[in-house]
């Protein structure tokens, strides 16, 4: 039968024919010793490649080498001893692999089983899909050390087969994938082919193998204009053809797929010659039913956390449609600076914190450059595809598993021969410089450089950029730690890394002392603010800057540790002397109104006197104040009895207390906060001894087109300024610094508002940071920053 289908519907292609030599390419093939791996192995020793076979049989394997031996003049494979079921296996053969050899460019996954009885279910799925899984990522090292070495990206193929259809229409029923009640029902009425039993299980493992060709395609994607790197996730299904059922249905329905698996051997091996600019085109996936196979499309846990208490996302629709209404081009705009704001384009109350409240995880890596040239090179080549714009955000069908983003100092600029004026002295002379002004602007105790002051990654002023990774799990985000890495191969090293969390459970969008900022979002009637408060050169942005830095923003990084157990025993220490409270009552009270929000997230202006969680839980609600009554000026402009003016959050968004009120006003000072919390939770140790142990605290991170007038101002006039919003006001109990200095508070006690209460210890503190740029796509593509 598989003459008669070569003669009605011949192969395109042949390798013998057609196949360029492999001479220095190393592949690895699983499922080698027999069948389309037979095969494969076959036609890439013919043409010169290193070819590792992988199997499990210790008699099969070495036979089939022998065999091939013959067949390519005397060219012989290597075994590699493989047992995809086996995950301890698994593990050896990759170490094995990488003993001998530094990288790899093909690897086939390729191995499995077509039928087995249903006590077998299990290692029958562990075997196609997990294994194969498993050692994809165990030898993505190699992978991606191919296009380092040789210029040109290694491939992944995924054997998949026309089975895939039998899924059912949840797609993997994965109760039957493991032993239960549900598999012992199953294997009582489906053990026959009459009834498709066993291949409808292992159609689910071939969907698995396309939903791990997806997860990688993901990880690595490969469809940035103009780019030369990637590690290409490539499906090819074949069928071997066992049933005359299945003959017939491939010969008049799908008669090319008949002799698929020479023309996938051929379309990934001749990369260069068939590839305009370095880019698969996925001609094999064609044939099949793109629109098929993307209904099963793998969809991972988002790179956003969702807390109850904050407005939900935009749709893509949404944020689209406001964004061209406010002249924004969203593709142009790296993903961490705008999204996910409540509406794309119009910048609600933007200094506080709906970006990083809403991350999982997030990996910051500060890195300096050593060779600009090479640095240049291998970031257009590697990192440059992976940068995240905001249109790939907010359309959760282009969203990646993790997002990546990079910035630069004016140190990293100068280094890369850019030394064009962004109109910003703060950015041009860096944090340190602005830190050891005497007064410091920030309120970081001089010289920073001193013993217990800034951490010396950020005093030693070696750091030229960050790279951002945010993601759902560690593993995605260490997928592309490891191609930053990559990039600085030669040509830069990695200065400190530090990674962050969203905090656990309830916890999730809250920081450890700012408890409200789940419930911080643009409350109803807000003002807007043009997007060129954030952006350059756009709507809004007054200062005159090269063109090249259009939809650019200056990112603002500050390493602030908490001291959380202190901050904590010091509210309890203090219990506000309100009648009719208990001795908890006033301390949380206490707490509350240095703070501006209970615990929950309430602000105290709308609940004075206890906590109220749902106006907490309501996101229509819990931002939906001015610091006015009815609408109107509180009839005594010093009443602080509903909130203190020195309250946190009034200190840093002082809304209708500005002259002018609200957003009018202060639009110029307006940030986009996009932090995130790192460090454990609290321990019980720490608990009773009042004291940190551990390293725990905020990655602030904020964006603005004016670091002036954005968080250096917020910082300097506003939380450390004694005197904002009145005379007698005091410091930002939470982040107001005053150089290791004692900060005196007033407010606090609204029975005695004139009572000044000094604190002593910084609960946050500064171990240093720096201001970058992040530059718009078009920029980073361009000369300037990728050769």
């Amino acid at each position: 039968m598989a003459a008669i289908a070569a003669v009605v519907c011949p192969p395109r292609f042949s390798p013998e024919r057609d196949m360029p030599d492999q001479s220095g390419r190393i592949a690895l093939v699983t499922g080698g010793n027999s069948g389309v791996g037979y095969e494969t192995v076959k036609q890439l020793l013919l043409k010169n490649a290193t070819v590792y076979l992988a199997a499990r049989s210790d008699e099969r394997a070495p036979a089939a080498i022998a065999k091939l031996q013959t067949e390519t003049d005397g060219k012989k494979a290597i075994f590699l001893k493989l047992d995809l079921g086996d995950i301890p296996s698994v593990r050896r053969a990759a170490e094995d692999f990488l003993a001998k050899e530094e990288r790899l460019d093909y690897l086939f996954n390729n191995g499995g089983v077509m039928n087995s009885p249903p006590e077998m279910l299990t290692a029958f799925f562990g075997t196609n899909v997990i294994g194969h899984f498993f050692l994809t990522e165990l030898l993505m090292p190699a992978l991606l050390k191919s296009i380092v070495t040789t210029g040109v990206p290694a491939r992944i193929i995924h054997t998949s087969s026309i089975g895939h259809n039998m899924v059912p229409d949840i797609g993997i029923d994965f109760p039957l994938v493991k032993p239960g009640p549900r598999r012992d029902a199953w294997a009582k009425t489906a053990g026959s082919l009459s009834v498709m039993g066993p291949w409808r299980l292992y159609g689910q493992s071939k969907l698995g193998n396309i939903l791990t060709s997806n997860y990688f395609a993901k990880l690595h994607p490969h469809s940035v204009p103009l780019t030369t790197l990637y590690v290409a996730y490539e499906l090819a299904t074949i069928l071997v053809v066992r049933v005359p059922y299945l003959i017939v249905v491939c010969m008049v329905f799908r008669p090319r797929q008949t002799s698929s698996w020479r023309r996938y051997l051929y379309e990934y091996s001749d990369y260069e010659a068939h590839v305009p600019h370095g880019f698969a085109i996925m001609k094999t996936l064609a044939l099949f039913g793109v629109g098929l196979l993307a209904q099963h499309a793998l969809v991972a846990a988002d790179i956003f956390i969702a807390p109850a208490a904050i407005p939900a996302l935009p749709s893509f629709n949404q944020a689209n449609a406001a964004a061209v209404t406010a002249g924004l081009n969203l593709t142009n705009v790296q993903g961490d600076i705008l999204y996910p704001p409540t509406v794309v384009g119009e910048v609600h109350d933007f200094h506080t914190p709906r970006i990083g409240m809403r991350k999982n995880k997030e990996q910051f890596i500060f890195f300096s450059i050593l060779s600009p040239q090479i640095w240049k090179k291998q970031f257009k080549q590697i990192l440059l595809p992976y940068i995240t714009t905001t249109t790939q955000l907010i359309n959760p069908s282009e969203r990646p598993v993790a997002a990546v983003n990079i910035a630069f100092s004016a140190r990293g600029l100068a280094k890369l021969g850019i030394t064009d004026n962004l109109g910003d002295a703060a950015f041009a002379t860096g944090m340190r410089a602005r830190a050891e002004l005497v007064p410091s602007p920030l309120g970081d105790p001089v010289p920073v450089t001193a013993a217990g002051r800034w951490r010396p990654e950020f005093s030693g002023g070696t750091i030229d950029g960050v790279v951002l990774i945010s993601g759902d799990s560690d593993a995605n985000i260490g997928g592309y730690v490891d191609i930053v890495v990559e990039t600085f191969a030669n040509c830069a090293k990695e200065v400190y890394s530090i990674s962050g969390a969203a905090r656990p459970g309830d916890q999730a969008g809250h920081e450890r002392f700012d408890t409200a900022s789940k419930g911080k979002a643009p409350f109803p009637g807000q003002a807007v603010v043009p997007p060129g408060q954030i952006l350059f050169n756009n709507t809004g942005d007054a200062i005159i800057r090269p063109a090249w830095t259009k939809d650019g923003s200056f990112l603002a990084f500050r390493q602030l540790k908490q001291l959380v157990p202190e901050f904590n025993k010091f509210v309890n220490d203090n219990p506000l002397p309100v009648a009719g409270l208990t001795k908890k009552q006033q301390s949380d009270l206490f707490g509350a109104r240095m703070v501006g929000r209970w615990k929950s997230g309430a602000p105290v202006f709308l609940s004075p006197l206890f906590d109220d969680p749902k106006l907490a839980a309501d996101p229509t609600r819990n931002n939906n104040f001015n610091y006015t009554v009815n609408g109107a000026a509180q009839a005594d402009p010093t009443d602080q009895s509903r909130c203190p003016f020195s309250a946190h959050i009034r200190k840093t968004r002082p809304r209708a207390d500005q002259v002018g009120g609200d957003a009018v006003a202060t639009a110029v000072h307006h940030i986009v906060r996009a932090g995130i919390p790192y460090g454990p939770e609290v321990t019980a140790a720490e608990t009773s001894a009042n004291k940190s142990s551990k390293d725990r605290g905020l990655a602030f991170v904020s964006y603005q087109s004016n670091l002036l007038a954005g968080f250096q101002f917020i910082q300097r006039a506003w939380a450390n300024n004694f005197a904002f919003v009145h005379p007698a006001t005091g410091f930002d109990p939470i982040i107001g610094a005053n150089s290791s200095q004692p900060r005196p508070v007033n407010g606090l006690d609204p029975t005695n508002p004139n009572r000044t209460v000094t604190i002593t210890t910084d609960f946050v503190v500064s171990e240093g940071g720096e201001y970058f740029f992040s530059p718009s796509i078009a920029a980073l593509a361009s000369s300037r920053f990728a050769a």
